[in-house]
């Protein structure tokens, strides 16, 4: 037996991440580093973004009275299947989660179950490459994927010759109608690779979600394509598993939306479609004005701009609503008749009253009432009459009593829901005949989608919101018995002994609803009753309702005149029983339906077949008896829902369990507590809990081998590692080896309420794996002590060494540092001392040339002086010698012009004086050009000479 410690002791030690519950918020944990363990309180320290302990934060002290959760270790994107935790508890699973989503990876498995969280934006992982790697690929080989559910589901089908089923659930807003599509695109395509003739089958099937949508879905609070129904398709296969046809079957489709919706939301799609995709032209062909704002229309009145289906597109989604009723096979003529018949539900609305003197009503704008006359081809006056006025029989014999106005405007509204559901139902019935498989082909297996309402609890819960946890609480019955018929077969498969595990049934709860004096049977009884109300109802319940402790509510804690609660799994849920028994019972009259019965066109007739003679006389006897003109809607949903859930028993069924990661759905936020309330109320942690109640614990061999052989030091033949048999193929071998193991533990008694190996993994009882955990967190501790004795010795050793060697090198670079400096001085002297040496020679040579330069400049000046002199003194003489020249020539010219003035006769001169004359003046010329001419030459010689010092 396993030695009995305390919490603390057995679950973690100094060192451990924890998860501890935060004082704000509901059910959110941080991660905490435990740094001391005492016998009263647990002191941790918060960690920070990257997980490690923040030391800057302070230590908080924990009562070990308080339930703290051993953190598991994590890799970056968070582990595919989280059974496959060493520690399995609520804040790990959402931390799992959390991290997958922020990591792009919306799928994680919990065992058989895949989790899908919605991530509110489009990843490329759906592409035809990814889907081949699911296509015939082992469960396990991949990463999660809804691809590896459906294909599972289809070899479980071709292998096993058994139906499928695959659930999907989740609330509003988590993706469900999303993970259906493709769903059935991955089974349409797996099913019809074998043969090109199942294209069209392919494709008549697929067509079916837009349409189904347009008139299913609608705009909530909470989703901008929700689907107000619940819908089970069945995908028939023939023997060599191509699909040859489906069908579908819808559950409670949301009527009394098409009269009135909540604040932010919107009617069904197709109203605002063909609001939007209609020409003017055809508007008016139907009797619509083009000009009406849509906010104008009674039934739309809920619509403004806020209040739109978020990136969808009305006009184009008009036109692929049309263009999927083409490839179903319905012709142009009859979706003409579809779209008057939406157009009449339509109009309906814009139907006014006006009181009368006498308190009854009549109607005020009887245009519009010949217009919906036209569109659904009945006689005006009938239809007045029906809606002012109600038929009772009396004696045999028919009377009409006048409705008031309110009365009136409540048989409006019952007319239009009327008139949509069937139509509805029509065009499901219609979808059913035109994907039927062909006459000559025949279904031998199929798989089954469903896809229904998630549990709800708004701020007001009334008759639809009773009827959808009804169907929740019916699923999850079945889903627990699932779970545990699986934690069955696991310990069969593996070769474990096991005990009956006890769950937490909900069969109370169902019976409260649907059994024998429930809820269900009130509201049949209660209408029985003559001026029945639902404040009657109300109190039957109360009264009847007491001794249910478990799931009724205390009254307390709301109205008790005109409200009750249920403990529902998922959580409590207070409803409103105001406008119970009209919802229960569609408060369309006889003289309703026969006039709509008697319509000249052939698609609202078909609607509303005509009742035979004999049917309608039974039907009249029946209605003196019991009251009931029909089966009412909460038992039609009771039987449907037992037909569903017997259905499904008998297949194979996987599970998708979708959520929404936040109210806005927004792709990068991640909300701890609606997450965790979905978790709860989808089921998956009742999986968990259930799979782990025998043995909370589970690991694989090889992992157990790994960890824990140190404690024992055990090997196998040829001193062969036990972690390394499992690899090298030897199963047996490695179940022995974990035998040898667990039997060699201290403190763990061999016995079966402790631990068990199976085939592939080995399976703790409760607390043995935290005691495993401690044991080697204690050896681990003494083997590093002993590790870091040898490595600090053999540290100082080192360091030892490492200083001498560096004593040495220090010594060697001191040395280096003076020899250094010292020839550094040196060089430094030399230098100085040839500067000198070089200044010396330097300056002589500059005294030599300013020596030599000065010489140059005196004898360049002494020249200069010297010719200068010489050139004025050749002047001079040269100047008084041509004086003296021209003074005798003038003296002999005077002395001749003398004579000539006193000897009046003018003699001839001779030619040879004149020539001589001549000859002596260009001689004198001559004489002084060559005189300048040497001059210039000396003058030029000189200073040629002195620029030749100069230099």
């Amino acid at each position: 037996m396993i030695k009995k410690r305390t919490r603390t002791e057995n679950t973690m030690n100094a060192g451990s991440f924890v998860w501890v519950k935060q004082k704000e918020g509901l059910s959110l944990w941080g991660k905490y580093k435990v740094i001391s363990i005492q016998e009263q309180v647990v002191t941790v320290r918060s960690t920070g973004t990257n997980g490690d302990e923040d030391k800057d934060s302070p230590e908080i002290q924990i009562p070990v009275t308080e339930k703290l959760f051993i953190c598991n270790n994590l890799p970056e994107t968070g582990l595919d299947d989280m059974l496959d935790f060493d520690y399995v508890h609520e804040p790990e699973m959402l931390n799992n989660i959390r991290i997958r989503f922020h990591a792009k990876k919306p799928y994680t498995y919990t065992g058989n179950i895949c989790v899908a969280v919605n991530p509110c934006q489009k990843l490329p992982i759906y592409d035809n490459t990814t889907k081949a790697k699911y296509i015939n690929a082992p469960f396990s080989q991949n990463p999660p994927h809804i691809y590896a559910i459906a294909d599972r589901a289809y070899r479980n089908m071709l292998k096993g010759k058994q139906n499928q089923s695959i659930l999907i659930g989740g609330e509003s807003g988590s993706g469900k109608t999303e993970s259906t599509k493709i769903v059935m695109n991955f089974l349409a395509e797996v099913g019809g690779q074998k043969v090109a003739q199942a294209a069209d089958h392919i494709d008549r099937v697929l067509q079916t979600n837009p349409l189904l949508e347009a008139f299913g879905n609608a705009k909530t609070q909470r989703n901008d394509n929700s689907s107000r129904f619940g819908k089970f398709v069945q995908l028939l296969f023939d023997s060599s598993g191509m699909i040859i046809g489906a069908k579908i079957n819808t559950y409670l489709l949301e009527k009394s939306r098409v009269v009135s919706q909540g604040t932010g939301e919107r009617n069904y799609h197709i109203f605002y479609q063909l609001l939007a995709g209609m020409s003017e032209e055809e508007k008016i062909e139907l009797g619509l004005n083009p000009s009406t704002n849509i906010s104008e229309y009674s039934y739309l009145n809920a619509y403004s701009p806020e209040t739109n289906a978020g990136e969808r597109s009305d006009k184009e989604d008009y036109f692929e609503t049309l263009n999927a009723m083409k490839k179903i096979g319905i012709t142009e003529d009859t979706q003409k008749n579809v779209l008057r018949i939406i157009v009449a539900v339509l109009l309906l609305g814009e139907i006014k009253f006006n009181k009368t003197v006498d308190e009854t009503c009549e109607i005020k704008n009887k245009d519009i009432l010949n217009t919906i006359s036209k569109l659904i081809e009945v006689d005006p006056v009938g239809l007045e009459k029906s809606l002012c006025f109600k038929k009772m029989i009396a004696i045999g014999a028919p009377i009409f009593l006048p409705r008031k106005e309110d009365q009136a405007i409540n048989a409006r509204d019952a007319f239009a829901k009327a008139l949509y559901g069937r139509l509805f139902t029509w065009l499901v019935s219609q979808i059913n005949l035109k994907i039927s498989p062909p006459g000559n082909s025949f279904a031998t297996n199929e798989i089954g989608i469903l896809d229904i309402f998630g549990f709800e609890n708004f701020q007001e819960n009334s008759f639809e919101q009773c009827c959808i946890n009804y169907a929740n609480e019916k699923l999850q019955q079945q889903f627990c018995q699932t779970v545990f018929t699986s934690v069955q077969e696991e310990y069969q498969e593996e070769g474990v002994n096991w005990e009956y595990i006890h769950f937490e049934d909900n069969k109370d709860c169902v019976e409260l609803i649907e059994g024998k004096g429930g809820v269900i049977t009130l509201l049949d009884e209660e209408y029985m009753t003559p001026n029945a109300s639902d404040k009657d109802l109300t109190e039957k319940l109360h009264a009847i309702f007491r001794l249910h402790k478990k799931r009724w509510m205390d009254a307390s804690k709301f109205d008790k005149s005109q409200e009750f609660g249920i403990n529902h799994f998922a959580g409590s849920v207070i409803y409103n029983t105001k406008g119970f028994l009209e919802k229960n019972l569609d408060p369309v009259t006889e003289d309703m339906l026969e006039l709509l019965s008697q319509s000249t066109s052939v698609l609202v007739s078909a609607c509303f077949p005509a009742k035979s003679e004999s049917s309608l006389a039974s039907s009249r006897a029946k209605n003196k008896k019991s009251k009931l003109l029909a089966e009412s809607v909460a038992s039609q949903f009771r039987r449907q829902l037992q037909e569903l859930t017997k259905t499904i028993t008998i297949t194979d069924i996987h599970y998708i369990r979708c959520v929404k990661p936040n109210s806005k759905l927004e792709s990068n936020k991640f909300d701890n507590e609606s997450v965790l309330s979905q978790l709860h109320s989808l089921g998956v942690l009742e999986a968990v809990r259930i799979s782990r109640q025998a043995y909370p614990n589970r690991m694989f061999q090889a992992a157990f081998l790994q960890k824990f052989q140190a404690l024992t030091h055990a090997h196998w033949k040829e001193s062969i590692p036990c972690s390394r048999l499992i690899s090298l193929g030897r199963f047996a071998e490695s179940r022995k080896c974990c035998h040898v193991v667990l039997k060699n533990l201290p403190g763990i008694e061999d016995s079966e309420r402790n631990f068990q190996v199976g085939n592939s993994r080995v399976y703790f009882g409760s607390g043995v794996l935290e005691v495993l955990e401690q044991t080697l967190a204690r050896h681990l501790q003494n083997s590093v002590i002993e590790v870091q004795k040898f490595l600090k010795m053999k540290y100082y050793s080192i360091q030892l060494q490492k200083q001498k060697e560096s004593s040495f090198l220090l010594q060697k670079v001191i040395k280096k540092f003076v020899y250094q400096t010292l020839l550094s001085q040196k060089k430094k002297s030399i230098a100085i001392c040839q500067n000198h040496f070089r200044k010396c020679i330097a300056k002589n040579e500059v005294h030599e040339i300013r020596r030599e330069y000065n010489t140059l400049k005196i004898q360049k000046n002494c020249k200069t002086y010297l010719s200068q002199k010489l050139y004025q003194k050749k002047k001079i003489s040269s100047t008084n010698l041509q004086s003296i020249i021209r003074m005798k020539l003038q003296m002999k010219e005077y002395a001749r012009m003398l004579y000539d003035f006193k000897n009046p006769v003018i003699p001839e001169i001779p030619i040879e004086i004149i020539e001589e004359k001549q000859i002596t003046e260009s001689e004198f010329e001559k004489q002084e050009k060559e005189k300048q001419e040497k001059e210039r030459i000396e003058q030029e010689r000189l200073e040629q000479a002195r620029l030749e010092k100069e230099r």
